[in-house]
Order: structure tokens, then C-alpha cells, then sequence
């Protein structure tokens, strides 16, 4: 919803994918149009490490609260955990190698 209603997030786009806290979350957040992330909902420095799966649109991301969608919007059509989606599990995968790299 911050993408749709903040007027600062213009231009900007909603990402599913994965980030590393301790261990690797599914998670979204917003991305401005220069690339910087915003993420309400993690403390400032929780976060180590974020891994783009599926990047959506501000005109996507209306479509589909018109539609009544839910998020994760990657599920649909994508089979259980939206893992089918090519670029979501290569963040998992991705993440994955990020804490075992530790």
C-alpha cells in the first residue's frame, strides 16, 4: 500500500523476494525509482542482504488490489511458495547461499 499511497514512492516499484536477517525471510518491500529501499517493516540494520525476485509496477500493483489479490502476489500461478516463478526461486537460492556463506 505504500507504493499506491505515498506520493514520494512515485515511480517507484513493489518487490517480493528474500531478505537475510539471521536467517533468509520471505519479505516485500519498495524500491524508489533511483533503486533505494524502502522497507517499513524491518528495524534499520536487521536486514543484511536483499534478494529482488519478482519486481511489480505501481500500475500492476493497482490492478491487483482491484482484483482483491493478496499478497504475496508471486503465489498466483506460480505453485506452492511461488517457486515456479524463475527469478523468486533464484532469490531463495540466493539467500540461501548468503547464510551459508557465513
Amino acid at each position: 500500500m505504500a507504493l499506491l499511497t505515498v506520493p514520494e514512492l512515485a515511480g517507484g516499484t513493489y518487490v517480493e523476494g528474500f531478505v537475510v536477517a539471521k536467517v533468509p525471510i520471505e519479505h516485500g518491500w519498495v524500491e524508489t525509482a533511483n533503486g533505494t529501499i524502502v522497507d517499513p517493516t524491518l528495524y534499520r540494520g536487521e536486514a543484511t542482504a536483499y534478494f529482488v525476485g519478482v519486481r511489480y509496477t505501481m500500475e500492476e500493483c493497482e490492478a491487483a488490489v482491484r482484483a482483491g489479490k493478496s499478497l504475496p502476489l508471486v503465489y498466483e500461478g506460480n505453485g506452492f511458495g511461488g517457486f515456479r516463478h524463475p527469478g523468486y526461486l533464484a532469490a531463495y537460492q540466493a539467500a540461501l547461499a548468503q547464510i551459508t556463506q557465513r
